[in-house]
């Protein structure tokens, strides 16, 4: 009886040492493409400005909604929530077990009016790992949306809001993006009737 319990716990000891060393070796030997720098071409001189002031619970809700409603959650299960930093966790299989995973950022906004995400923090399972091998990985591996710019050389992830595709011709922009203070703010742009 003792030895199959020194058995199972070498075999788990040995599993996760392993699936460790398998995601640092993929994250040292893929290889990647250079970021894709976007086209600032949002004009917002015939459009109707609408100033919304959000909280924290209410823009978790909005980004919930928009994962689910572009089906960006159901390849790859993962949660963003915003909370003192904006936080992006789920698990990630390897092998066949399941590791932990959790991204930290610090939102600012832009002088364009988009939000950049900076100061990044990344564990994988009780590691912390290597910001610029990660952002890499996940930009080369994973499907993100058109919006979203991994910048893993200045370890800076660019969320162009002003780009984003909203229905009936709406434009977003961001104006305050302040955590501590809960003070968070976007301009909506809704088409004038000259659109």
């Amino acid at each position: 009886m003792k030895k199959n319990k020194w058995k199972a716990a070498f075999f788990t000891l040995l599993l996760t040492v392993l699936s460790f060393c398998t995601v640092f070796i993929l994250l040292l030997t893929v290889s990647f493409d250079e970021p894709v720098e976007r086209e600032k071409v949002q004009s917002y001189d015939a459009k109707i400005p609408v100033e919304i002031q959000l909280t924290k619970d209410s823009l978790n809700q909005i980004i919930q909604k928009y994962l689910e409603d572009e089906g960006l959650t159901e390849t790859f299960q993962y949660n963003v929530s915003v909370e003192d930093q904006l936080l992006l966790d789920g698990d990630i299989a390897i092998l066949s077990s399941t590791i932990p995973f959790q991204l930290k950022f610090e939102p600012t906004v832009t002088e364009d009016g988009d939000i950049q995400l900076i100061n990044p923090s990344i564990i994988v399972g009780n590691i912390s790992l290597p910001e610029e091998y990660v952002l890499r990985f996940i930009a080369r591996s994973y499907d993100i949306p058109e919006f979203v710019n991994i910048d893993y050389k200045n370890e800076t992830v660019n969320l162009y809001v002003t780009s984003m595709n909203i229905q009936n011709n709406i434009s977003v922009k961001a104006n305050q993006f302040d955590l501590a203070t809960n003070n968070i703010s976007f301009t909506l742009y809704l088409p004038s009737e000259n659109e």
